[in-house]
């Protein structure tokens, strides 16, 4: 009995296994950059956003400005004491026939929607582009840390040792060898952290680029490389920045709030009624009627829809400036960016690092040649160290800085931009 009643625990048990198995991350997966940035251009959110636009599509393509026709049936019985008595009836049917121009309004309104569908589309995929083309380029910048970092390692695992055997030979004193030690414990701390940061970067690529599953990535391949146009042409280029989908796609969705309301202000118009009646009220005795009607909206107008749908157009042109000035400043920021991350860079590898090394290289025979202190050593290391690391991170920033403002220009309409 007992073992029988332990048996529901195992299974709901089981089934907790199962449900959170799918959140286990799975074995890491290696990635270039122009395979991540094909995945964001494949998003779920991106695919759905085109999607919503072709269905659109398919089934405007049916809008007609006509209403529905109305078919009245009214069956009855005959009761008169002066005609025989038996079944009668009459049937109506009535076209509306808006006396405006509803069907173009409605096509027009349709065609602005679906537009501003195709921008969304267009904005979300520039978006996650651009979110993984930085956390690409941290991740590289964090792996090539990484492999900066384990060497060191080994190098101060080799100094301590040399440090060990000179102290043993009353070369070196127990302070250096305390001092290597702590530089050894230095350097693999330093070694967990960037472990560490190099598996979020690669979770969080992958949520970026909306994996199903938490894969932890790991950059392959170079940084990119994009070749960026010079001062002038770059000028001219940008000048179309209103053309990028997430500026035009406020202008667009403008657009769209004002086709609503005419196309609401047409539904609102007269409407004519032409149609046919057929009557008949005894054996033989069979009538034709032609039907000729007028709505005509004294009252009702489509006050109602249209001052919401008005209100929501002026909001949404309101919305163009701001996006327009968003869409300025990005611009203005990623070339700012390219320009002040290349001078980083350039001070990092033409100045910093190449001391750093020669500081180290010299400290290095100094101490053969007993003019200076393994602590002399130690810290012309740790200098080196720290710009070896920042020298790879610089350069993840400055391809970082390069790839974005790439595609931030491969984004803008060729044709517009070339006006």
């Amino acid at each position: 009995m007992k073992r029988c009643a332990t048996r529901p625990w195992l299974l709901l048990l089981w089934l907790a296994t199962a449900a959170a198995a799918p959140l286990e991350p799975s074995e890491p997966r290696r990635i270039t950059f122009d395979e991540a940035i094909a995945l964001a251009g494949e998003a779920p959110s991106v695919a759905a956003a085109r999607e919503a636009a072709r269905e659109k599509r398919a089934i405007d393509g049916s809008i007609s400005g006509l209403g529905n026709p109305e078919l009245v049936v009214t069956p009855g019985i005959r009761a008169n004491s002066d005609v025989q008595n038996g079944l009668a009836g009459e049937a109506t049917l009535v076209q509306p026939i808006p006396l405006s121009s509803l069907g173009s309004a409605r096509r027009d309104a349709a065609r602005a929607e679906e537009r501003a569908l195709t921008n969304h589309a267009a904005a979300a995929t520039l978006g996650i582009r651009l979110d993984a083309a930085t956390s690409f380029c941290s991740l590289w910048g964090t792996a090539q840390a990484l492999e900066r970092a384990t060497e060191e390692v080994e190098l101060a695992e080799d100094l301590l040792a040399r440090l060990q055997k000179g102290a043993e030979a009353g070369v070196f004193t127990a302070s250096e060898v305390a001092e290597a030690r702590t530089y050894l414990g230095e350097a693999r701390l330093a070694r967990v952290s960037l472990e560490g940061d190099a598996h979020d970067r690669g979770l969080e690529l992958a949520r970026k680029l909306q994996l199903a599953r938490p894969t932890p990535l790991v950059a392959a391949g170079e940084l990119p490389g994009p070749t960026l146009p010079g001062p002038e042409e770059l000028e001219r280029r940008l000048a179309s920045i209103d053309e990028l989908p997430a500026v035009a796609l406020s202008s667009v969705q403008a657009v769209a709030a004002r086709a609503r309301v005419r196309e609401r202000e047409a539904e609102a118009a007269p409407w004519l009624g032409l149609g046919a009646k057929f009557s008949q009220e005894a054996p033989g005795d069979r009538a034709w009627f032609g039907i000729v009607s007028l709505s005509i909206p004294i009252f009702d107008r489509g006050q109602r829809d249209r001052g919401t749908l008005a209100a929501a157009a002026a909001e949404s042109e309101g919305g163009k400036a701001s996006a327009l000035a968003d869409g300025r400043a990005m611009a203005v920021m990623f070339v700012h960016e390219v320009e002040h991350t290349a001078e980083a860079l350039e001070v990092i590898e033409e100045v910093l690092l190449p001391a750093a090394r020669d500081a180290a290289r010299l400290v290095e025979l100094e101490l053969s040649a007993g003019e200076a202190t393994a602590i002399d050593l130690l810290r012309a290391r740790r200098n080196l160290a720290q710009a070896a690391a920042r020298a790879q991170l610089a350069r993840a920033d400055a391809a970082a800085a390069r790839a974005r403002l790439a595609l931030l220009l491969e984004a803008i309409p060729a044709k517009e931009a070339a006006r």
